[in-house]
């Protein structure tokens, strides 16, 4: 599994209409109380070095959620091109 920082993820917006992104399939948010789904862009966290991430599995992207473009995550790297989105 590859890690995306959450303050990368936050700034990102999608290149071909600026609206905000988030991580597609959403999982869970793992704290102190278990698994959570209440937020929507969840991901599960992890503890590296005390830096917190976000564990992004194979299968995920990054989501356009105005546009609806999908974009890939390659070894942990969110690729923001529009020519390498997936149009939904």
């Amino acid at each position: 599994m590859a890690m995306i920082d959450p303050e990368l993820l936050a700034i990102l917006a999608c290149p071909a209409c600026q609206g905000d992104v988030r991580l597609h399939p959403a999982t869970f948010v793992r704290d102190s109380a278990g698994l959570s789904a209440e937020a929507p862009t969840a991901v599960l966290r992890q503890q590296d070095a005390g830096v917190s991430a976000d564990v992004v599995s194979e299968d995920q992207k990054i989501i356009c959620v105005k546009c609806q473009r999908k974009y890939p995550i390659r070894g942990g790297i969110p690729i923001m091109l529009v020519e390498e989105a997936e149009n939904s």
